[in-house]
């Protein structure tokens, strides 16, 4: 199920990335068509990530990460406190790593056991059973608990970005180069926020490839309180200016115009002239039935030209919109020509402001998630147990372990224990269970 919900949610978050986000019902129609402007609008795509079903998967992702933690955690945290116990011959046979030597002085073989343990890093603990010398040792074993942080931060992260949407804020605004703004309206158009400072956009500049494509752009801003300049600096993509507890991004940058339209139907009549500005709507014949709405301007659309898109807005069925560039075209409504004879070009920055308070719930989360996906993958706990038999002839040895993953690791990490005994306490190797080798 983890599975599951990840792969959904990682879907529709392709989906949310692909598809622009909170733009206005006309640039949906322009960019998809009518039907499927509607079927996005339907499906909450165009706010995908505030959207019921979105939210609904991660609510799923955290009942599910709760209930998994809840039921396996005490079993865990069991193994993980209950004490080890010295080596019996059932607990001998049931681990998966086991050696056996033998030698002759046990108090020369109890010391060089004690010593190679703790210069191989583990920190024994000796007990005694009768005649039997014990070594009980292990280590990483909180290395158990790495899945549980990771859902930890897991949850945090959830738990941030479920902060940031109730409490905190995103909005946008355009800035005319040369003005400022102490306002800036809500996502969706819901609303408009004062800031209690004023931003100013002081200069705009636009730096492009040899193709004419966009290298960088940046806007120099400047930010007053009280009418005194507080803070100044550039604002590039990637390098958010933070103040007054709000986040500053360079979102997108445009051309405002005030253009001139001519508007004419036959020769009978003198041709109009209309004045519009963005978001105007004007209406050609005397009658109101044909109207025109100034959408957007382009300084240079497609190598072509300065150029305008105008919506046709029709009382029997959805707008029309269209480019009409000052070179080579005009458009044709109902019988009436449009063309673009001038333009006076005022150039805008876009910029998208946050104010988030959830985001250092999130910074912890990544954090917990990174140290938890290091303890489970890095890390692993290991045991090892020792037992020291003296008998007639002879001493017996007995070495066992085990981890929690990478067994071939602790298996050579336990010969390399061995070899270092045979060495300094003269004891024989004798094999798994107690064969000769």
């Amino acid at each position: 199920m983890t599975l599951a919900l990840f792969l959904l949610l990682a879907g529709a978050s392709v989906i949310g990335t692909l598809v622009p986000q909170n733009l206005s019902p006309e640039e949906y129609l322009r960019m998809y068509g009518a039907v499927a402007a509607r079927l996005l609008d339907f499906l909450g795509i165009t706010d995908l990530f505030h959207s019921w079903w979105f939210l609904a998967l991660l609510g799923a992702l955290v009942v599910h990460i709760t209930a998994c933690s809840m039921k396996r955690l005490p079993a865990t945290w069991k193994a993980l406190m209950a004490p080890q116990r010295p080596l019996s011959n059932a607990l001998f046979r049931s681990l998966p790593v086991r050696m056996v030597m033998e030698g002759e002085r046990a108090s020369q073989i109890v010391e060089a056991l004690k010593n190679a343990l703790v210069q191989a890093g583990w920190k024994p603990t000796e007990e005694k059973v009768g005649q039997e010398v014990h070594f009980l040792a292990q280590r990483g074993r909180w290395s158990r608990l790495g899945a549980y942080v990771a859902h930890t931060g897991v949850l945090l992260v959830l738990l941030g970005a479920a902060l940031g949407f109730a409490f905190g804020f995103k909005g946008f605004v355009q800035i005319q180069e040369g003005e400022g703004v102490d306002k800036i309206q809500e996502r969706g158009g819901k609303g408009w926020r004062q800031l209690g400072f004023q931003v100013r956009c002081d200069r705009f500049q636009v730096t492009t490839y040899p193709d004419g494509t966009p290298k960088e752009y940046r806007s120099d801003l400047v930010f007053l309180k009280d009418g005194k300049v507080v803070l100044e600096g550039p604002l590039r993509v990637n390098h958010p200016i933070s103040f007054g507890g709000y986040v500053f991004y360079q979102a997108s940058y445009g051309a405002s115009a005030t253009v001139t339209l001519e508007a004419s139907k036959d020769s009978s009549m003198e041709p109009r002239r209309l004045v519009m500005e963005p978001g105007d709507t004007v209406s050609l014949d005397p009658q109101g039935r044909v109207l025109v709405r100034f959408l957007k301007y382009e300084p240079d659309l497609q190598g072509r030209g300065p150029a305008v898109l105008l919506s046709h807005l029709k009382t029997d069925g959805p707008p029309v919109t269209g480019w009409v560039f000052q070179r080579d075209s005009k458009a044709v409504l109902e019988g009436w020509r449009l063309r673009l004879l001038e333009a006076r070009e005022n150039r805008w920055t876009g910029l998208q402001v946050k104010q988030d308070p959830g985001v250092w719930v999130v910074w912890v989360g990544c954090f917990l998630i990174m140290v938890g996906c290091a303890m489970a993958f890095l890390g692993a706990h290991r045991r090892l147990w020792v037992r020291v038999e003296p008998r007639k002839n002879k001493v017996m040895c007995w070495v066992a372990g085990s981890s929690t993953r990478d067994l071939p690791g602790l298996t050579k990490a336990v010969e390399g224990l061995c070899k270092a005994w045979q060495t300094k306490a003269g004891l024989r190797f004798m094999g798994k269970e107690g064969k000769n080798g």
